[in-house]
């Protein structure tokens, strides 16, 4: 059981000292509880869906998505980048944004909109390895001044058989959500990540 935390879905304003994740997914406000931080959480409006890459690489996508993530979010709680505010200090808030891409095959694996789909993706990556990007950005909105990384892991997954699929149930995947994806009791397959900063 996590501990609790504040982790308010739609928080109208950053208090002094704040972290506010701009992201409505609950595996990246889980991922924040279990590192034992006090934050509250925005959506920031940005759907990558209906965004396309263009010319630049993975990295460099991921990375763009979460800086507009980031951005985004201070734009809704009232400090839009480039407007100096004087009620507030440089470290008073501290915004969190990210992006993941999962590519297989030289192919990138949408995010499941049902469980068939999500069975499709798992037949796809089984038994062989596939790349996590993830891009982050840390934002102040206050001053500007931000960092933004991205990282990618290869996963390589072990075989996974038909009958792993038989007890996914629609509790089992959140449409619109990148993550993983509950098997049938009893069913676990081999898996190794390595990690590489870009």
């Amino acid at each position: 059981t996590l501990p609790a935390q504040n982790t308010q879905a739609h928080p109208q304003q950053g208090n002094a000292g704040s972290i506010v994740l701009a992201s409505t997914s609950p595996r990246r406000h889980e991922l924040l509880a279990q590192l034992g931080l006090h934050f509250s959480a925005i959506d920031p409006g940005i759907e990558d869906a209906d965004l396309q890459p263009g010319q630049v690489s993975l990295p460099q996508w991921v990375a763009s998505l979460s800086w507009l993530k980031a951005a985004a979010g201070a734009a809704k709680l009232g400090h839009p980048l480039g407007h100096r505010s004087n009620q507030h200090t440089p470290g008073d808030l501290l915004i969190i944004a990210a992006d993941t891409l999962v590519q297989s095959q030289g192919q990138i694996l949408s995010k499941p909109a049902n469980t068939d789909h999500a069975a499709s993706m798992i037949r796809q990556i089984r038994g062989r390895s596939h790349y996590v990007h993830t891009g982050l950005t840390l934002l102040d909105p206050i001053n500007g001044a931000r960092q933004v990384c991205a990282d990618c892991a290869q996963v390589d997954v072990g075989d996974i058989s038909d009958h792993g699929f038989s007890g996914m149930t629609g509790d089992a995947v959140q449409p619109g959500s990148t993550g993983t994806v509950a098997l049938a009791s009893g069913q676990s397959a081999r898996c190794q990540a390595i990690f590489s900063s870009q």
